[in-house]
């Protein structure tokens, strides 16, 4: 694009490809402008030719804790346990960072039993159905796309087509 005269390139959606970008765009001295990807690194470089529009990892964790916090309060839900299910890139990547500083300043009623990371290329999501079930949260908190959330959903319930009583089914349903 660059080549053919583009004199501003806006995007990307993913973080890794957002980095690569910024280096090209800071070696032509072309402006990006950040769209979408939160990884945090890609603000830290120091290049001139970068503006973010887009909140970073860090800021989309806090704002997500401070609303688990007020929806605990409002509906009086009481959780002793959650698990964090994020995917193995690297936009996942920089919520398992985030998470793992914020949470423990974030003041919840719960623990964070474990962090699982999942593959966004996989075809189902059941193998960390099976460890979220094994945990058996109160609570399954994820950063992902939506693609992957309807996947993570679909395995949630799927056993509950054969089980009524299902935590984690019942938990699905209420997302």
């Amino acid at each position: 694009m660059i080549n053919e005269g583009a004199h501003c390139i806006v995007g990307a959606f993913d973080s890794a490809c957002t980095l690569a970008i910024a280096q090209v765009c800071e070696q032509r001295q072309v402006p990006l402008t950040i769209n979408i990807a939160a990884a945090p690194p890609i603000t830290e470089q120091g290049y001139k030719f970068l503006v973010r529009n887009f909140p970073t990892g860090g800021m989309l964790v806090t704002n997500g804790l401070k609303l688990i916090k007020d929806l605990l309060d409002a509906t009086k839900f009481t959780a002793k346990s959650a698990v964090f299910l994020h995917a193995n890139d690297t936009f996942g990547a920089a919520q398992r960072t985030a998470m793992d500083a914020l949470f423990p300043r974030a003041g919840l009623p719960f623990q964070l039993a474990e962090s699982i990371a999942y593959d966004p290329r996989a075809q189902d999501l059941s193998v960390e159905v099976t460890k979220i079930r094994a945990l058996n949260p109160d609570l399954v908190l994820t950063v992902t796309r939506a693609a992957d959330a309807i996947k993570l959903v679909r395995d949630m319930v799927r056993p509950a087509l054969r089980a009524e009583g299902d935590h984690l089914a019942r938990l699905a349903r209420i997302v």
